[in-house]
């Protein structure tokens, strides 16, 4: 298993401000891209987490996983 890489605060909004403006409407494809295939912030696994983590929160999913 890889080891997570670090991100810094810049590297996040970047990141995110993409996914927000190329996602309009089903934006999660696009984060799941950039956090774990392109970027490896963090595992397969700890994004499925997180995912389902934020489905029992309030609210819409993807803003609460960002």
């Amino acid at each position: 298993m890889e080891a997570c890489r670090a991100a810094t605060h810049g590297a996040l909004f970047i990141a995110f401000l993409v996914s927000g403006l190329s996602g309009f409407g089903g934006a999660l494809a696009w984060i799941h891209r950039a956090v774990v295939l392109k970027r490896r912030w963090m595992s397969e696994v700890e994004f499925a987490s997180a995912l389902s983590l934020c489905q029992l929160l309030p609210g819409p999913i993807v803003v609460n996983l960002a």
